[in-house]
């Protein structure tokens, strides 16, 4: 290495160290200037010196040069690679080389792509991302996404890929060197969009989506490559990769806000990234003004500030051959939807992009075909101008019969009567239309609520009412009757997509958007007239929907906000019509949630045991007197079966097994008697599976293992059923897993290692496939925390430390991030600090942890949670005594 190379190498090394890990991948970027060669000795010597492999004092400088440049000796042309012979070096990035090769052994004549990891980068880490790569690429069949072909290890033990030459240009250059028009362009750009959907579906993030990794076939066809950097929906990084800059190759100009800022990254980072890459398609410009090469300027820009207008940026860019007229027809095209739709995948908030890249591709697409698009208001006048660009001629044809007629038919009286007439039977066919809807939306959908295997009808009739309601709501306004319809009717959509009391699709977050439109709507009929009982009804029903679905969007303390005002409209409601049914059950259920909110072990909640019991019991009351007065009253019956299953766990979690057993064999009596009277009715054959899991769980911890096991069992069984009648349904699928999981449990304890694992394979199947489809469901994710643990704890036992390793460390990961959330609830907060304590061996850094994590649950549940102390108690001893053994 001549002089000069070496002080410029030993000084960009040094300076690297200095600079703060997260700004230094776009500093070396500068730094390197563009040599490739000069960057990936520079990273090479930086990941040697976070492995420890050389003390890198100045005197030893150079001899740590020296062992580099043995490391990183390439492969040569002509050499063998398997049934591949090596022709030429594509190109690198910063963990490997791309070689274009050859089949060598006559076989059949084919150019392939070969993928090999740089000599003296390959760490442990390094091959465990780049077995991933190959693991994701295996998965994904697609024809816009490079294709694996094979894979292994060179001789000399370096990790290799073998995967489709794609021939051809990044999809900018492509675009540049044919001036495509905006049409062209999008088309080409909804194929990416097709790919990175389609890995999305098979639960793939790519994470590093930009020019260079999408090349553009001569034929057209674009292909997506590089998911050196993507990962699995749910799987979290170990700490490593947060901290070595080596390993985090993300590209900052096309990264999203969440991803530089170093976040947990779902679906929406890569709609982000697909936003930046469309838009710099289309204007040829960045959206930020910071230079690429200031890495604080940039990672500030992308974090904070709002890209200007594609319409505003194309004005100012630098266009090959663009003259001020081309530019002009541009600005305008881009004006108005265009600016919209980029606009809307860059917004800095994921939950207000595009919900998915299907999403975003669609729009496009009716941009493309002169249709509204869903990044614009939905005004009338809007809807008109696009109808007006898909139908000019016709418009323009009808527009001038219009007016012929009009001129004909000026000064007749009779037209004022047809008019009239045509009005009154519109309003009539209109009238017709929403009752046939309504009645649809109301009574279908009650048919069918107990109904095993109903979830895909459950699927059409939100679709169907949405766009239903969504048209009703434009024409609602001064008219109270049709207002109080659409107040009821998001409410009942609302349930179908994500309330967790009921048969759901999962989709939380909709049905927090739904209850939200009731909330509105109710809130300003009861602000118009203060005597509407039914505006008010609708009103409380309203706060309380919501208040059960924002605890599982991390949101526990507005959830109990809202929970309290609807029992407060409910109560004030029933003291003027004590003997109304409906508004009983209501005030009884209400009062159930906000138990639940409060302090029930089985949901986000916060940590208010005692205050979970009164509304428990005020709840038992309600119920067990409606009962009382009608025996044949299912609803009154299967309440108080549920209110004694929740004062149950309540009564165990303070260790008084006698009042849990009493409560629990109460419900499972009434269960069974609901489930012999209708067979066909779901919700009571869940409330029987219910009541058999619980008394498993304690029956287990009563050392009754006999029994425990039978219960758990019959859990299984009846959840298994149900879940197979009804696949799509999100709460039957939940409701399996845990009875797995207690089975599992049992199994453990019993001797049983086999079953165990089979069942908890199940569960985590069951669970990550509920957690990638709603992630925002801090329940599902819960769940699937502890049953990745229990699994790995399992695997340990029997020996199989690496797969056990791998389990425990995703659980624990997903437990961390849960309680790190700032409303984190107590039970989370436990749950990680249990996990901590399972650790084997203990250590005295995760105990410590553990004490940390338990004291901060037994503040926020106000001291007085059993479960709470508990923890800390337990975390207190394992400290102790692991720091007597380190003293030992």
């Amino acid at each position: 290495m001549r002089a000069e190379r070496w002080q410029r190498l030993e000084a960009i090394f040094q300076s690297a160290l200095d600079c703060a890990p997260r700004n230094r991948a776009a500093w070396l970027d500068t730094a390197c200037g563009g040599d490739l060669e000069l960057r990936g000795e520079v990273d090479a010597l930086l990941a040697a010196h976070e492995t420890g492999d050389f003390d890198f004092t100045r005197a030893a400088f150079g001899e740590a040069l020296r062992v580099l440049e043995q490391r990183t000796a390439r492969v040569q042309e002509g050499q063998r690679i398997g049934p591949y012979r090596i022709v030429r070096e594509l190109g690198r990035g910063g963990m490997s080389r791309v070689y274009l090769a050859a089949r060598a052994d006559q076989a059949f004549e084919k150019q392939v792509a070969i993928k090999i990891v740089e000599r003296g980068l390959d760490s442990e880490e390094v091959r465990r991302r780049f077995e991933s790569e190959r693991h994701i690429l295996a998965r994904l069949d697609h024809p816009h996404i490079v294709r694996i072909i094979d894979g292994g290890t060179t001789p000399d033990g370096l990790p290799f890929i073998v995967m489709d030459y794609v021939e051809g240009q990044p999809i900018d250059q492509y675009c540049d060197a044919r001036a495509l028009d905006v049409d062209a362009l999008l088309r080409l750009f909804q194929g990416v969009c097709a790919a990175v959907h389609y890995a999305h579906q098979h639960l793939v993030i790519h994470r590093d989506i930009k020019p260079a990794n999408v090349l553009v076939t001569s034929e057209g066809v674009p292909r997506l490559l590089d998911f050196g950097i993507a990962k699995l929906l749910a799987a979290e990084a170990g700490p490593s990769e947060a901290t070595r800059t080596v390993l985090r190759r993300l590209t900052p100009e096309y990264a999203s806000p969440e991803q530089v800022r170093g976040e947990a990254l779902t679906t929406a980072s890569d709609v982000y990234s697909l936003g930046v890459l469309l838009y710099r398609l289309l204007c040829r410009a960045s959206p930020y003004r910071a230079e690429a090469s200031a890495a604080n300027a940039l990672e500030r820009a992308i974090c904070d500030e709002q890209p200007e207008r594609p319409s505003v940026a194309v004005a100012q860019a630098e266009r090959p051959a663009a003259g001020e007229a081309t530019r002009d027809r541009l600005r305008r095209r881009l004006a108005g939807d265009l600016d919209n739709i980029v606009l809307m995948a860059l917004r800095k908030e994921p939950q207000r992009r595009y919900a998915s890249v299907e999403q975003f591709s669609q729009d496009i697409g009716r941009y493309l075909a002169k249709l509204p698009v869903m990044a614009r208001a939905d005004t009338a006048g809007y809807r008109a101008s696009r109808f007006l660009a898909r139908h000019r001629i016709g418009v323009a044809a009808s527009a001038a019969m219009i007016l012929l007629l009009i001129t004909g038919v000026v000064g007749t009286s009779w037209q004022a009567r047809v008019a009239r007439a045509e009005r009154t039977r519109a309003q009539q066919q209109f009238n017709d239309v929403r009752r046939l809807a309504t009645s649809f939306l109301f009574e279908f959908n009650t048919s069918i609520q107990n109904l095993p295997g109903a979830t895909p009808a459950r699927k059409l009739l939100v679709q169907r009412a949405l766009e239903y309601l969504s048209k009703l709501a434009q024409q609602s306004q001064g008219d109270r009757s049709l207002q109080r319809e659409l107040a009821e009717a998001y409410l009942k959509v609302g349930d179908l997509q994500g309330n967790p009391y009921e048969p759901n699709l999962g989709d939380t977050q909709g049905a927090a958007d739904s209850y939200r439109k009731a909330l509105l709507i109710s809130a300003a009929l009861t602000e118009a007239d203060r005597n509407d009982a039914q505006a008010q009804r609708y009103l409380a029903r309203s706060h309380q929907s919501l208040g059960e679905v924002l605890p599982l969007l991390g949101k526990p303390s507005d959830g109990a906000t809202e929970l309290r005002a609807a029992a407060k409209l409910f109560e004030q409601l029933l003291n003027r019509t004590p003997q109304d049914r409906d508004l009983r059950v209501l005030l009884a259920d209400c009062y159930q949630s906000l138990g639940d909110l409060l302090g029930h072990g089985g949901l986000q909640n916060l940590g208010d045991r005692a205050g979970a019991l009164d509304s428990y019991g005020k709840a038992q009351a309600v119920f067990d007197a409606m009962a009382a007065e009608n025996p044949a009253d299912q609803k009154a019956r299967g309440g108080a079966a549920v209110m004694r299953i929740r004062i149950g766990d309540m009564r165990q979690a303070e260790g008084d097994l006698d009042a849990a057993l009493e409560n629990y064999r109460g419900a499972l009596q009434r269960a069974q008697s609901l489930a012999a009277e209708d067979p066909a009715n779901d919700r009571f054959r869940r409330m029987l599976a219910l009541s058999y899991r619980k008394l498993a769980d304690l029956d287990s911890q009563r050392g009754e293992f006999g029994e425990a096991l039978q219960n758990a069992r019959n859990a299984v069984e009846i959840n298994r059923v149900l879940a197979a009648a009804d696949p799509d349904n999100a709460q039957a699928s939940a409701n399996f897993a845990l009875s797995l999981t207690t089975l599992a449990d049992l199994q453990s304890k019993t001797g049983d290692p086999a079953g165990a694992l089979n069942e908890y394979r199940q569960a985590n199947a069951i669970l990550e496939k509920l957690s990638a489809a709603a992630p925002g469901n801090l329940f599902t994710r819960g769940a699937l925390a502890e049953s990745l643990v229990a699994t790995g704890s399992l695997l340990a036992r029997l020996g199989r430390v690496g797969e056990a390793r791998t389990l425990t460390t995703r659980g624990m990961a997903i437990a961390r991030e849960l309680a790190s959330l700032p409303a984190a609830t107590p039970d989370e907060l436990n749950r990680y600090a249990q996990i901590l304590l399972t650790c084997q061996p203990a250590e005295l850094r995760d105990s410590a942890r553990a004490l940390r994590i338990a004291e901060q649950a037994v503040a926020k549940s106000g001291g007085h949670d059993p479960r709470s102390l508990h923890v800390l108690e337990e975390a207190r001893r394992q400290l102790a005594s692991v720091s007597g053994s380190l003293r030992q």
